[in-house]
């Protein structure tokens, strides 16, 4: 099912918005945050070699990890 695909960076922040703080957020916002949070994080995406198969991988975790934590601190110093 996942031949094939890319691993992308913008698909995991959606999916990690989505699952971690989507009933916080309208659709449009969770797009907008996105993008927000691309720019931000991407000292963190650069610490990991993303490659197609890195969603089955244990770093794949740990940087899920990583960024609900950067999010989560976005969101509260900006009081969202």
């Amino acid at each position: 099912l996942m031949r094939d695909l890319h691993f992308s960076k913008r698909r995991m922040l959606l999916n990690i918005i989505e699952s971690e703080f989507g009933n916080e957020f309208p659709e449009d916002k969770k797009k907008a945050l996105v993008k927000k949070m691309s720019s931000r994080l991407e000292s963190v995406f650069s610490s990991y070699t993303l490659l197609d198969e890195f969603e089955q991988t244990s770093e794949y975790n740990t940087l899920y990890n990583k960024i609900t934590g950067e999010i989560a601190l976005y969101l509260e110093s900006h009081g969202i």
